[in-house]
């Protein structure tokens, strides 16, 4: 199964940070997670590591599925995004057995680092 992640991030006046994280699953390993696991999946990460006390909005915004293939657009809202990105993809990687993890490309208006690839392999 490929995972590819692509986002942007924007800055709102409220101090809140969105994510918009753009999946590709192929459906090998997926299975019974789906989409609404993903969202699952991620919000479980974020409280595990921060507790409920941060506030985290999670909505799928564009979904598309076929037999084989798994697409959507997630739009991730919460105070302080950037402090637990990394722990909740490695989440997201483990739950759903990913085999290639294929590139994340942050947003240039809130971190230096562009054009980072990574290949996990499991």
């Amino acid at each position: 199964m490929k995972l590819k992640i692509y986002e942007t991030y924007y800055f709102h006046f409220s101090f809140h940070f969105m994510q918009y994280i753009s999946f590709d699953f192929e459906h090998q390993c997926l299975g019974e997670i789906g989409h609404l696991g993903i969202l699952g999946i991620i919000y479980e990460s974020y409280t595990t590591s921060f507790g409920n006390e941060h506030k985290c909005s999670i909505e799928l915004i564009d979904y598309e599925e076929t037999k084989s293939l798994m697409k959507g657009i997630l739009r991730v809202k919460n105070e302080d995004f950037i402090q637990v990105y990394s722990s909740m993809l490695m989440t997201i990687f483990y739950k759903t057995m990913a085999c290639n993890f294929k590139r994340i490309e942050y947003g240039p208006s809130l971190l230096s680092i562009t054009n980072t690839s990574y290949l996990i392999n499991f």
